[in-house]
């Protein structure tokens, strides 16, 4: 009986041992983060979005109206390293938005500042004399300077083809199954046209529709949550341009940017709030191949985004940044 006892303790003992095990890895079961009002608009706070001029929505209007913003400053500075672990040679930003905002919130002129060795080379200003509308979209008037250029038909040339990196996309035809914009800064007449029926999420249906000829680009979704863009042609030729992933909580899990023969994936991290803390870019070959990782992480003051630093993955410590983005903000009293 007390060998019986013996054996009957050891069998309780590992049954309670694997029933608490199990429990922590309950307890380890990611919860999708809740969907919560941010400033920033992270799905555009990147270099495509910033290229698209024509959908200001890189901030809240909310948020920018109830934290009485009138203007942002963002300055975007790489690191250029003597010696991997010391010398820093270059702390100037080499790019600077400026952000104005009218009373409710809405942007009404962006500044772009290009830098070399902390000289201004080029200035690209983008004035909107309408608020954006339920989609977030205003097509604004350019204006260009650009420093250390004769005044001459070439330069005015070259101006307008820097210009060309900045999509002006205005407005053309919209339905409840398509919105179709042009952009007005290309001169190979390119289209964008956003699908907003689900139903119609084929290549079979854009081929039909459209015969494209792989210089338009087309949307699944609206400008404010598509799920990728791409361009077609042939039906089968595919080049695609951005995809995204999101939580059921309706938060945005990861983005991936398709560039020549690369691509850049990016996951988010939340707090437990809903509140981006940060994201993991790994850069991918065509082949999938992994190259590179960065890490960026966003530090807060008063609720506002101050900075965001990327480090090198391999960089554990996270002393040395690579790159920063750091915010200022102009408030009214």
């Amino acid at each position: 009986m007390k060998l019986y006892a013996k054996y009957l303790l050891i069998f309780s003992l590992a049954l309670l041992f694997s029933c608490s095990e199990e429990e922590v890895i309950l307890e380890k079961v990611q919860v999708d983060p809740p969907l919560t009002s941010q400033l920033v608009n992270w799905s555009v706070m990147n270099k495509d979005g910033w290229k698209n001029m024509s959908f200001p929505t890189w901030f809240s209007k909310a948020l920018i109206d109830s934290n009485n913003i009138e203007n942002i400053r963002i300055g975007f500075t790489n690191f250029n390293f003597t010696d991997s672990i010391i010398s820093i040679t270059d702390t100037m930003p080499n790019r600077t938005i400026e952000i104005n905002f009218d009373q409710k919130g809405s942007v009404i002129k962006v500044t772009m500042v290009e830098f070399i060795d902390g000289i201004q080379l080029a200035q690209h200003i983008f004035s909107y004399q309408s608020t954006t509308d339920s989609l977030g979209y205003s097509a604004p008037a350019v204006s260009s300077n650009v420093k250390y250029r004769q005044k001459s038909m070439a330069s005015f040339l070259n101006t307008i083809q820097e210009l060309q990196q900045y999509q002006r996309l205005v407005l053309e035809e919209s339905d409840e199954k398509l919105l179709k914009f042009v952009d007005k800064s290309s001169k190979k007449g390119i289209n964008h046209y956003f699908i907003l029926d689900s139903a119609n999420w084929n290549v079979s249906y854009i081929d039909f529709q459209f015969k494209p000829e792989g210089k338009h680009v087309f949307y699944y979704g609206s400008p404010k949550d598509y799920t990728s863009s791409f361009s077609l042609e042939n039906l089968v030729e595919k080049s695609k341009k951005e995809t995204r992933e999101y939580y059921p909580s309706k938060v945005l899990k990861r983005q991936e940017f398709h560039t020549n023969d690369f691509i850049t994936k990016r996951w988010f991290n939340y707090d437990l709030d809903g509140v981006l803390t940060g994201f993991n870019d790994s850069l991918i070959s065509a082949s999938d191949e992994f190259l590179h990782s960065d890490i960026g992480i966003i530090k807060y003051q008063e609720n506002l985004p101050k900075e965001i630093n990327f480090y090198s993955a391999e960089d554990t410590l996270r002393k040395t940044p690579i790159k920063r983005i750091g915010f200022e903000y102009s408030i009214t009293k």
